[in-house]
């Protein structure tokens, strides 16, 4: 199967559709436990997964959640992720791959930036995070001040925001 099949069987098979960010997403669980986030949001869901689709030339530009997001490589070609710490003080790279001497899985603290790109024709990753994903928590770079804050710091990371 060519890697352009595979990608069209991804997005059917799960029903994934165009994430804000770039890329394709499913929801594939959310938990009905509720917890306090305990600071100035209501309460969330425990935890929610996705499926996070990468193909070729599709970016995850730079967005922020309010809570931990754990990524997991499931499969295709290694991922480049980019992080940068609120204040945009720190940036640290990764590679998130699944291989044998790979990393699989990398943990983005709440309220980082974060940026990702598949190394290849597509990557397909999970993203978990708690407390659960809401778009309240949801920001994109592109549509706040730190944008432009992370293009003056960091101008080799504009194609990221």
């Amino acid at each position: 199967m060519s890697n352009e099949s595979r990608i069209k069987e991804l997005i059917a098979l799960h029903r994934m559709r165009p994430h804000p960010e770039g890329c394709f997403f499913a929801e594939v669980f959310r938990s009905e436990n509720k917890v306090d986030p305990q600071d100035d949001r209501p309460t969330r869901s425990a935890v929610t997964a996705i499926l996070f689709l990468m193909p070729e030339g599709d970016i995850s530009r730079f967005h922020r959640v309010r809570s931990d997001e754990v990524w997991s490589h499931l499969e295709g070609a290694p991922v480049r992720q980019i992080s940068l710490s609120p204040d945009l003080d720190q940036m640290n790279g990764f590679e998130l791959s699944a291989s044998k001497d790979g990393q699989p899985l990398r943990v983005i603290p709440a309220d980082w930036w974060q940026a990702s790109v598949s190394m290849g024709s597509f990557s397909l990753v999970s993203c978990t995070v708690g407390p659960g994903f809401d778009f309240d928590d949801f920001e994109m770079a592109c549509n706040s001040p730190s944008g432009s804050a992370i293009i003056a710091k960091y101008p080799h990371l504009a194609q990221f925001v």
